[in-house]
């Protein structure tokens, strides 16, 4: 993001990123001292991570995409190349379910044994869901995550169908990368 700091896109996102990030003060003042004006003079480079998998493209395609992403960064700085990341910003959907709809969702869904022995699910009804699965590994890896809502959404009536969207800010230090690569190596490996 800093290379490229004067490209409109890249000042767009960085706009969108402090605007969505205003109400939560820590991660705002650390996005500010990594993407805002000063930050951009700094010596931390952040990196803008775009992964939107397409809806039936397997999770299990997440684990080489970062391995591809984590070798081509390590060629780039071997060669010398602007690619000394401190810190990963990416910017991910999530959906929000009203407690009605998780009760149903958990009440329709077929149990595995595993989950038949565990303890029941708790709901606090309107949970915010990951649109795809490999955002859960990546928000534990993050140093700061924020859900947000969209700007401009039509609010869905109650009897309506579809779901309440919104987006999920977060912020990756560049060293987690590695161990982030091989936890999703690990849960979304290919089954035998």
């Amino acid at each position: 993001m800093h290379v490229h700091k004067n490209h409109p896109s890249i000042k767009a996102i960085i706009a969108y990123a402090l605007l969505k990030s205003a109400n939560n003060v820590p991660f705002h003042a650390t996005l500010q001292s990594l993407i805002g004006a000063a930050g951009l003079e700094s010596q931390n480079h952040v990196g803008f991570i775009f992964s939107e998998r397409l809806i039936n493209m397997p999770v299990q395609v997440v684990p080489h995409m970062y391995r591809m992403l984590a070798d081509e960064i390590k060629w780039a700085i071997d060669e010398n190349e602007p690619y000394h990341f401190t810190h990963f910003l990416l910017i991910s959907r999530t959906y929000r379910l009203s407690a009605e709809e998780e009760a149903e969702m958990q009440a329709t869904a077929p149990q595995t044994k595993r989950q038949r022995n565990s303890a029941p699910i708790s709901s606090s009804g309107g949970g915010v869901h990951s649109f795809h699965h490999e955002d859960d590994l990546i928000q534990k890896a993050a140093s700061f995550t924020l859900d947000y809502g969209l700007t401009n959404v039509q609010p869905r009536e109650k009897d309506s169908f579809g779901l309440d969207q919104g987006g999920r800010l977060m912020l990756i230090p560049a060293e987690k990368l590695p161990q982030l690569v091989a936890e999703t190596a690990q849960v979304y490996a290919v089954p035998q």
